[in-house]
């Protein structure tokens, strides 16, 4: 018959395993998800590549294929902002208790860009050919 060693546990070490483990459960339960899809608002069509972002926080993601995107922020206040060249931007202020959807349909604007001067020179081919 092999003998098995004792764990043995302090009630010291057992206090910090539990206070490690709540503060974690914790810190988990201080995020909400905002998730949702953003289409063309004239044609319905998802749009690929649409950026959600916290600008605050320096956090955001893209839209997939589907025009589907997810992103998780602390809980506390914040203003998000829909973006895509061509279209007019959307925002949405959130107080960020619990999980959101934002379904965002962004209406297309022409973007305007100054005119471009292109400036070349002419040279003289100065080499014999023969």
């Amino acid at each position: 018959m092999t003998s098995h060693p004792q764990f043995q546990v302090s009630f010291h070490q057992a206090w910090v395993l539990l206070a490690c483990g709540l503060l974690g459960i914790q810190s988990w339960s201080q995020t909400f998800t905002i998730s949702g899809r953003v289409t063309d608002a004239n044609t319905g069509e998802y749009i690929l590549g649409a950026n959600i972002l916290d600008a605050e926080r320096g956090k955001g993601v893209s839209t997939n294929v589907y025009g589907f995107y997810s992103l998780t922020l602390p809980s506390r206040p914040t203003e998000l902002q829909c973006t895509f060249i061509g279209y007019a931007p959307a925002t949405r202020n959130l107080i960020g208790s619990k999980n959101v959807e934002w379904n965002v349909s962004l209406s297309p604007q022409s973007v305007e860009v100054d005119a471009a001067e292109v400036l070349g020179t002419t040279g003289q081919n100065t080499e014999s050919t023969s």
